[in-house]
């Protein structure tokens, strides 16, 4: 019952929303698709999903799409399809768009390389700290791989936003007609060069800590911690563990969607040392010292922050669209945000009022936010192999 109710909430909310701006030069379309749940097979099958997409489809080669600058990431429970055009151009940008979540053509020979290449795959260290599970080393038969993204690529689950220079209550008419998402098609595409890359081993060592998910409506006050603890080097995860722990060159805290809304991560990665065991634990208890330490002057810098990252696009957004993925205020960043929001509570979200609602808290409820990720966050320490 559970399940059937989630799935009519998903039917009835809007599938493209347009959000104009006059002000932009160009027009931004993100359309998101959830993320099933996966054995390690349909796991693999996921992530080469976001790079078979760009392949071609019927009507547009490889090259092709790219000139439209059509990108692809993969969060923690969706994949992102993200196309940018010129104003002027909005036309073709919503047909490029059509194309590939209705007829992507996934050429064999091009895709069969990819299935085969993925268990040799190397990641950035970085990024395979992050996302922890490891592709499957299984061979993958390209079948079975077409059937997964027929699976996934159903017109009822995926949502659009549209940002930029556009007449208003156009997009929709120029998707909705071509969305009717009959059989994949079969054929080929011109094919383009990739980079043959295999695996070495990652001898990191990496120390986690990973809130509860919160609702979708709690995305401002997550924001506001990471802003307050994360971003900067006046920011304790510089102060502390970088500068007075030494645990590590690279520290970041962020904002991960989830399935049912989001959720607050920290991350170190180091070289393996005797007491890295203990990473997670010294993290843990160096911030929540830090959060007690919390003044006035903290929560000034942590706003004016925000302002300069949501407002003016001069600093990064610490929400993380996927591992490799990080969110920027501009046209593009406007649309995947505001897909986020379809996806997560049926209407978009907004800088303007993320910015508003991250204003409005004190410091009494900065510092209560931020404890209360502290002490319910998991300990995780992952060792390389």
């Amino acid at each position: 019952m559970i399940l059937l109710a989630a799935a009519f909430t998903l039917l009835q909310m809007p599938r493209i929303v347009e959000a104009p701006d006059p002000s932009a030069d160009r027009v931004a379309l993100v359309a998101v698709i959830p993320k099933p749940i996966c054995d390690d097979e349909e796991e693999t099958h996921w992530r080469m999903l976001a790079e078979a997409l760009p392949l071609g489809t019927l009507r547009y080669s490889a090259p092709a799409l790219r000139q439209g600058a059509v990108s692809t990431w993969l969060g923690a429970d969706h994949l992102g399809v993200r196309i940018s055009v010129p104003a002027g151009s909005e036309a073709v940008g919503c047909d490029m768009l059509a194309e590939l979540l209705g007829c992507p053509l996934f050429p064999e020979e091009e895709t069969k390389r990819l299935l085969e290449e993925a268990p040799f795959r190397v990641e950035d260290p970085w990024v395979a700290g992050l996302r922890g599970r490891r592709l499957s080393q299984r061979p993958l038969a390209y079948d079975a791989f077409r059937k997964f993204a027929a699976r996934v690529l159903r017109p009822e689950s995926i949502r659009v936003m549209g940002t930029g220079k556009f007449v208003a209550d156009s997009l929709n008419g120029l998707i909705e007609p071509r969305w009717d998402f009959q059989a994949l098609p079969t054929g080929k595409a011109p094919l383009y060069s990739r980079e043959r890359r295999f695996a070495a081993p990652n001898q990191l060592t990496y120390g986690l800590l990973e809130g509860k998910e919160r609702p979708a409506s709690e995305l401002s006050r997550l924001l506001l911690v990471a802003y307050a603890l994360g971003v900067g080097k006046g920011a304790p995860l510089f102060q502390v563990w970088r500068e007075e722990k030494r645990l590590s060159y690279r520290q970041e805290l962020f904002v991960e969607p989830t399935p049912k809304g989001f959720r607050l991560r920290a991350m170190v990665a180091q070289l393996p040392r005797e007491d890295s065991g203990e990473l997670a634990k010294v993290m843990k208890s160096s911030l929540s010292a830090a959060v007690e330490r919390l003044s006035e002057a903290d929560l000034a810098r942590a706003k004016s922050v925000a302002e300069l990252s949501l407002e003016l696009g001069l600093v990064y957004v610490p929400l993380y669209l996927a591992a490799d993925e990080v969110l920027l205020a501009n046209t593009e960043g406007d649309a995947a945000l505001g897909a986020l929001g379809l996806l997560k509570q049926g209407k978009p979200f907004f800088r303007k009022d993320l910015l508003r609602e991250i204003r409005q808290v004190d410091l009494k409820g900065l510092k209560e936010e931020a404890a209360s990720w502290v002490e319910s966050s998991m300990e995780e320490v992952r060792g390389g192999s």
